[in-house]
């Protein structure tokens, strides 16, 4: 089951984060919550190129701007989570080559240096 896609509302429910007096969501509650929540997504939600590498964001989802709501929640949340794990899958060079293939439109100017800062 993939995790990564499900959004943080949906993490924060099922954990009870953020609420010191909220009872603790039984085990097996929260288990199907999950599976609930999970079943909907596809098993990849990526978009590839012809060499099976993974389309940036403002590529395969186009109409939504690089600060939009869309990248919080649905379909565009569930992308990026995606395409970045993807991404760091990639070697140093891989990612050069990567970059190089598929620059930054303007508006998206410093997406690959946020990718990047958390390594």
């Amino acid at each position: 089951m993939r995790l990564g896609a499900l959004s943080s509302l949906t993490f924060l429910l099922l954990t009870g984060c953020g609420s010191e007096d909220r009872t603790p969501i039984p085990q097996e509650m929260r288990d199907a919550m999950i599976e609930m929540a999970a079943s909907d997504l596809p098993d990849d939600v990526l978009q590839y190129d012809d060499e099976s590498r993974a389309l940036p964001p403002w590529s395969a989802y186009p109409e939504i701007p690089r600060y939009s709501i869309g990248w919080r929640m649905g379909g565009g949340e569930a992308y990026w989570v995606e395409f970045w794990d993807w991404y760091h899958t990639l070697s140093s060079e891989e990612q050069s080559a990567y970059r190089a293939e598929y620059p930054e439109p303007e508006d998206w100017d410093g997406y690959y240096e946020l990718l990047n800062s958390d390594r």
